[in-house]
């Protein structure tokens, strides 16, 4: 009877012969799976297995299909055995197998199969969450006549386990390698990490999700990736410090150069004075030095900085003075000068030495050789002249002791010049006497003419000279006295000038 025959007959007989059937098929499938071998002989069926997909991830679902063709050329019980890794979940899919034991390992069995008869069974299988990171073998068997056919196909399952890493960085730079942004990788997988400062920055410290970073403090290191990270490229500002100085003195800490430090950074400043040389204050870029005339201070970074200490020698000039001015003699020439006590640095102390400075001319003696006047100007009389004379002596000048002195080598009256008496005045008589013009009036020498005429003047009486002037006065009065004027006024003038002058 074949398998439709069997399927029309009454239901008892045919309940009865299946139970027989398949009794003896969970027998031999039994023993397939109780022994675990294959009995040496040709292949009793063709499988393969389709996993997809292939790679995956945690908590992502597998579907696998296994599908095998029977090789025998006779109707034969198959039974499928799919081995698969511990802790993933199992479900069922698509199959017609007769009985299906879910295990694990969960196994089909079909009881009958025509020879060249192939079979489809589909299944899921679900990643755990907490799978490890690696390839995953599914296996199996499909066992007929005593025969185990291995599954041939896909058996490997990639788990992937993928971490987010987020890379950014502060101002100042950035992360070149990988970059910025967020970025997935698998577990374990070890990234390079490159942090690149911009100009007047530098590279500080990686921060964040750092417990697998190789070296926080290295702009180039790695991270591997065992979790979700987040990390961050810390930069810091950097200023140039310059230092220099002028003569006299240098700058020790932190010596003479261009220095780059970080923003904030406290910097010790030193400035050394040389020998006989003083320290006077730092110039320049200098709003954040504490002390800017202390030669030991320090300067706040908070910029880039050109500095200079500043020197100067010791001052000891104004220790210095001179002495009074001294005259000697160069010859015949009178020069002077004074001592000067100059004080100087040596060995850092002050130090006097003394030396004639400012040397000045002040006279030639010779040229002060020559005739001068001695005493002063007098007159003398030449006829009716008056004339000036002046007493001239030659003194012949020697330099002695710082001085010009004279000695006198010759004499002289020179003549300055000579005045008339004559003043051109008629109403006048003039003479010299005494050096001095002596100016007489006309009619007094008139009237002493006359008085001589007659002997004795003091015996003419007046009225004796009347008759003895008339004519003069006729003569004289008129051009004289500009006005007429009685002999009696004319006496009385007479006698006065006489007696006294008028």
């Amino acid at each position: 009877m074949d398998a439709s025959e069997h399927k029309k007959g009454g239901k008892e007989t045919k309940d009865r012969s299946l139970r027989t059937l398949i009794a003896s098929v969970v027998a031999v499938v039994v023993v397939f799976w109780l022994v675990g071998i294959a009995v040496a002989a040709d292949p009793t069926a063709e499988a393969s297995r389709t996993i997809d997909p292939r790679i995956v991830e945690r908590g992502d679902e597998i579907e696998i299909t296994v599908e095998f063709t029977s090789l025998l050329a006779e109707t034969k019980a198959f039974a499928l055995l799919e081995d698969y890794p511990d802790g993933w979940t199992f479900t069922r899919g698509t199959d017609d197998a007769i009985t299906f034991r879910p295990g694990p390992p969960p196994e089909w069995v079909w009881f009958f199969v025509s020879p060249g008869a192939t079979k489809t069974v589909t299944y899921t299988l679900t990643v755990p969450l907490d799978a490890a990171a690696g390839d995953y073998i599914v296996e199996g068997t499909v066992t007929s006549a005593e025969v185990s056919n291995p599954v041939g196909g896909d058996a490997t399952v990639t788990v992937r386990v993928l971490h987010d890493l987020t890379t950014s960085s502060t101002a100042g730079g950035s992360v070149t390698d990988p970059g910025e942004g967020t970025f997935t990788y698998d577990e374990g997988t070890v990234v390079d990490l490159v942090a690149t400062p911009d100009a007047g920055y530098r590279f500080d410290e990686w921060t964040g999700d750092v417990g697998t970073v190789a070296d926080v403090h290295a702009s180039t290191t790695t991270i591997t990736m065992n979790g979700d990270y987040s990390v961050i490229a810390e930069f810091v500002r950097q200023y140039d410090l310059t230092t220099n100085s002028t003569e006299g003195g240098s700058v020790t800490e932190p010596g003479e150069a261009t220095f780059t430090y970080d923003q904030g950074t406290v910097v010790d400043l030193l400035a050394v004075a040389d020998a006989c040389y003083e320290f006077i204050n730092w110039t320049g870029d200098v709003d954040t030095i504490a002390d800017a005339d202390a030669a030991s201070t320090n300067i706040i970074m908070n910029g880039d900085y050109s500095i200079t200490a500043n020197f100067a020698l010791i001052d000891c000039d104004y220790l210095d003075y001179y002495g009074d001015w001294e005259h000697y003699c160069v010859g015949n020439e009178v020069w002077m000068h004074r001592l000067l006590h100059d004080f100087s640095c040596v060995d850092g102390e002050c130090v006097e030495s003394t030396y004639y400075a400012d040397e000045m001319f002040v006279d030639d003696c010779d040229d002060l050789d020559g005739w001068v006047e001695d005493g002063d100007p007098y007159t003398a009389c030449d006829g009716d002249n008056v004339c000036t004379y002046q007493d001239m002596v030659y003194l012949d000048y020697s330099c002695v002791g710082g001085e010009c002195v004279p000695t006198e080598t010759d004499w002289r009256t020179d003549l300055i010049g000579c005045e008339s008496c004559d003043d051109g005045d008629p109403c006048t008589i003039n003479t010299c006497g005494n050096g001095i013009c002596v100016h007489t009036p006309v009619y007094a020498d008139i009237l002493e003419y006359y008085r001589g005429l007659y002997g004795n003047p003091d015996e003419v009486s007046t009225l004796e000279l009347l008759a003895a002037a008339d004519d003069w006065i006729s003569d004289v009065v008129p051009l004289c006295f500009g006005e007429p004027i009685t002999t009696f006024q004319l006496l009385e003038l007479a006698d006065e000038w006489i007696a006294g002058g008028p």
